[in-house]
């Protein structure tokens, strides 16, 4: 089948994954802008940075809670409904925080804001599943890679409007407060800009919200008149019928369950693995090139936190494009080589060789990015992937972001060298554990071209998106 014709069938398929990307995008400026312009919040709430950066904090358990909400009603409410109330409410959060003028109100806004946008993550990484179902890895590779450019963009567009250090203050935080009253702050403007984006971005999920559910609707009535067919053609009442399910027994269903149970736990692992690994590279590597004994300068340790953004997001393209040339199999496991590489060049050489930091990180960039949207795409090729269990997914994986950056953040202070070591360890666990998940499913569920688990979820689908993927159906 030619491209053109290949675009053609996919067409709303298509339309849909690139708005939701645009939406992923924006999830990204609205994470990363908060922690851009800190020091600015610290003049506009005349508060010392201690008091203004647990707004970071609340954010991170807002995100928690977030991800816990979203797994008690994923089957009872529509997707598109939820990426609407979530983008939306997300953009006027944003949108308000540059004029809370206390902490309270602050700290209030940044915890809401992580409730909503860790429901919009979640339910984003389940729609492009959904849609996509087998060939979801791809499409998966793209969302991270919007990530990653919302991600770089975030400090460039807040970096025009923060507040300017005069240099002869000579770091002295309460003079600098002492200089500005909040009515100087300018950083409303390109919260601003992010908050309309995110209405707008919410408001074109509307049309596939109305269209999916009338669609949804159809497929019931159709469904209902085929198993029933002795009802009335214009009969409005449809009689109860008792469908049992005699294809599975009890024994195996509980035996079943816990394998997927044992599968989802095992990926939830390398989500608290992988987030923390990365906000821990991304976070720190700057304080960590200052503050080693090679005393790296301020400007080139920011370089490798840029070239660490920039990396991601080169290897989600670099991995879908020779995934269409060599194969999959073949990127996943050049994925795997780069990756253990650059753990044994981090782990032997990047505390004495500042070079070695700016190649380890760079190739772990290249390497790991990859492969945890890999191994959440696989799940579905041995059982629908439920918005529950994708909640519970990424809940362990902010888990992970909170503990470890705490971890990571007293060792920078008494010991900066056990930084490498600690990452290396997360990233070394993490590969492990990845490289072992398919003989583990294989081993569990059996060849998944053969087989596919499909017998503990509703009927109906689970986000009612099937109607864009026919192999979905309920």
């Amino acid at each position: 089948m030619n491209l053109s014709r290949n675009i053609q069938i996919n067409q709303k398929r298509l339309i849909l994954s690139i708005l939701i990307y645009f939406g992923y995008g924006l999830f990204a400026l609205r994470s990363q802008t908060i922690g851009s312009s800190l020091l600015d919040f610290e003049i506009q709430i005349q508060e010392p940075f201690m008091v203004t950066s647990r707004a970071i904090g609340l954010y991170a358990i807002g995100s928690m809670f977030g991800s816990v909400i979203y797994g008690f009603f994923d089957k009872k409410v529509n997707i598109h409904l939820v990426q609407i109330v979530t983008c939306v409410s997300s953009g006027i959060t944003i949108g308000s925080i540059p004029f809370m003028r206390n902490f309270l109100s602050l700290g209030a806004s940044t915890f809401l804001l992580g409730i909503e946008n860790a429901i919009f993550h979640v339910v984003c990484n389940l729609a492009i599943l959904t849609i996509w179902s087998k060939k979801a890895s791809y499409f998966l590779q793209f969302l991270g890679m919007f990530y990653g450019i919302g991600s770089m963009l975030a400090p460039m567009l807040v970096l025009p409007f923060l507040l300017p250090i005069p240099k002869n203050v000579d770091e002295d935080w309460n003079a600098i407060r002492a200089m500005y009253t909040p009515d100087d702050v300018q950083i409303k403007w390109p919260y601003t800009v992010i908050g309309v984006l995110s209405v707008v971005a919410g408001l074109t999920f509307v049309y596939f919200y109305f269209d999916d559910d009338q669609q949804h609707t159809d497929t019931v009535a159709t469904d209902n008149k085929e198993r029933n067919p002795k009802v009335e053609e214009n009969s409005g009442h449809v009689p109860k019928t008792d469908i049992t399910d005699n294809d599975v027994d009890n024994t195996n269903q509980t035996s079943s369950k816990l394998k997927i149970l044992f599968v989802v736990i095992w990926v939830a692992i390398q989500a608290h693995l992988v987030f923390s690994f990365q906000l821990i590279l991304c976070s720190f590597v700057q304080a960590f090139g200052v503050r080693h004994t090679f005393k790296m300068e301020k400007k080139s340790s920011a370089l490798v936190a840029s070239l660490f953004w920039a990396a991601y997001m080169i290897s989600k393209l670099i991995f879908v494009i020779l995934s269409m040339t060599i194969g999959e199999a073949k990127i996943v496991n050049l994925c795997y080589t780069l990756t253990g590489t650059a753990l044994i060049l981090l782990l032997s050489l990047a505390n004495y060789y500042e070079m070695c930091l700016w190649i380890a990180c760079g190739a772990l960039e290249l390497g790991y990015s990859p492969l945890f949207a890999l191994s959440y795409a696989s799940l579905d090729n041995y059982f629908q992937v439920t918005g529950r269990q994708t909640s519970f997914i990424f809940l362990v994986g902010i888990l992970g972001e909170s503990l470890h950056t705490t971890i990571v953040g007293a060792l920078m202070d008494q010991h900066p060298p056990l930084f490498i070591y600690y990452v290396g360890t997360l990233g070394t666990i993490f590969l492990l554990m990845t490289i072992s998940l398919p003989f583990l499913c294989k081993r569990l569920f059996g060849d998944p071209d053969k087989k596919r688990l499909r017998i503990f979820v509703s009927k109906a689908p689970v986000t009612r998106l099937a109607s864009l993927n026919p192999s979905l159906g309920g």
